[in-house]
Protein backbone atom coordinates (compact mmCIF):
# COMPACT_ATOMS: atom_id res chain seq x y z
CA UNK A 1 0.00 0.00 0.00
CA UNK A 2 2.70 2.27 0.86
CA UNK A 3 4.36 2.06 -2.64
CA UNK A 4 1.43 2.50 -4.32
CA UNK A 5 0.36 5.81 -2.35
CA UNK A 6 3.71 7.15 -2.82
CA UNK A 7 3.96 6.68 -6.67
CA UNK A 8 0.34 9.18 -6.61
CA UNK A 9 2.21 11.34 -4.50
CA UNK A 10 4.91 11.66 -6.71
CA UNK A 11 2.64 12.18 -10.15
CA UNK A 12 0.90 14.41 -7.69
CA UNK A 13 3.86 16.72 -7.43
CA UNK A 14 5.10 16.50 -10.72
CA UNK A 15 1.81 18.00 -12.02
CA UNK A 16 2.08 20.47 -8.86
CA UNK A 17 5.22 21.43 -10.23
CA UNK A 18 4.70 21.83 -13.67
CA UNK A 19 6.40 18.79 -14.82
CA UNK A 20 4.67 16.63 -17.25
CA UNK A 21 4.88 13.01 -16.76
CA UNK A 22 5.89 10.90 -19.79
CA UNK A 23 4.60 7.64 -20.55
CA UNK A 24 7.30 5.61 -18.86
CA UNK A 25 6.17 7.19 -15.36
CA UNK A 26 2.66 6.95 -16.37
CA UNK A 27 2.98 3.36 -17.42
CA UNK A 28 4.97 3.01 -14.16
CA UNK A 29 2.00 4.30 -12.27
CA UNK A 30 -0.19 2.22 -14.32
CA UNK A 31 1.42 -1.26 -13.23
CA UNK A 32 1.44 -0.15 -9.34
CA UNK A 33 -2.41 0.51 -9.64
CA UNK A 34 -2.78 -2.27 -11.85
CA UNK A 35 -1.69 -4.67 -8.78
CA UNK A 36 -4.21 -2.14 -6.54
CA UNK A 37 -7.18 -2.44 -8.41
CA UNK A 38 -8.69 -2.69 -11.40
CA UNK A 39 -10.76 0.66 -10.79
CA UNK A 40 -7.50 2.62 -9.74
CA UNK A 41 -5.61 1.17 -13.34
CA UNK A 42 -8.82 2.16 -15.18
CA UNK A 43 -8.60 5.65 -13.65
CA UNK A 44 -4.59 5.52 -14.64
CA UNK A 45 -5.18 4.38 -18.14
CA UNK A 46 -8.20 7.07 -19.01
CA UNK A 47 -6.04 10.11 -17.54
CA UNK A 48 -2.90 8.21 -20.28
CA UNK A 49 -5.19 8.32 -23.11
CA UNK A 50 -6.70 11.91 -21.92
CA UNK A 51 -3.09 12.98 -22.19
CA UNK A 52 -2.63 11.40 -25.70
CA UNK A 53 0.68 9.11 -24.67
CA UNK A 54 1.38 6.65 -26.90
CA UNK A 55 0.27 4.09 -25.21
CA UNK A 56 2.19 0.29 -25.78
CA UNK A 57 0.35 -3.19 -25.84
CA UNK A 58 1.76 -3.80 -22.73
CA UNK A 59 -0.25 -1.12 -21.05
CA UNK A 60 -3.52 -2.36 -22.78
CA UNK A 61 -2.59 -6.09 -21.48
CA UNK A 62 -2.27 -4.63 -17.71
CA UNK A 63 -5.68 -2.84 -17.49
CA UNK A 64 -7.27 -5.48 -19.33
CA UNK A 65 -5.92 -7.96 -16.80
CA UNK A 66 -6.33 -5.88 -13.52
CA UNK A 67 -10.00 -5.88 -15.14
CA UNK A 68 -10.08 -9.36 -15.65
CA UNK A 69 -9.06 -10.08 -11.84
CA UNK A 70 -11.86 -7.70 -10.51
CA UNK A 71 -14.16 -9.46 -12.78
CA UNK A 72 -14.76 -6.06 -14.57
CA UNK A 73 -15.55 -7.35 -18.36
CA UNK A 74 -17.09 -3.98 -19.77
CA UNK A 75 -14.44 -2.27 -18.19
CA UNK A 76 -11.92 -4.94 -20.00
CA UNK A 77 -14.16 -4.83 -23.44
CA UNK A 78 -14.29 -0.56 -23.52
CA UNK A 79 -10.21 -0.91 -23.22
CA UNK A 80 -9.81 -3.42 -25.94
CA UNK A 81 -12.31 -1.42 -28.30
CA UNK A 82 -9.59 1.44 -28.31
CA UNK A 83 -6.91 -0.94 -29.32
CA UNK A 84 -7.39 0.27 -33.24
CA UNK A 85 -7.17 3.66 -32.03
CA UNK A 86 -3.48 3.40 -31.48
CA UNK A 87 -3.12 1.19 -34.57
CA UNK A 88 -3.26 -2.14 -32.64
CA UNK A 89 -5.03 -5.44 -33.72
CA UNK A 90 -7.06 -7.54 -30.77
CA UNK A 91 -6.33 -10.66 -31.01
Amino acid sequence: HGQWAQGNFLLWRMHERGIEPDVITHGTALRQRSAKSWSAALVQWSDMQARQLDVTLMEYNMVVDACEKGLRWRGALEVLRRLPEQGFAAD
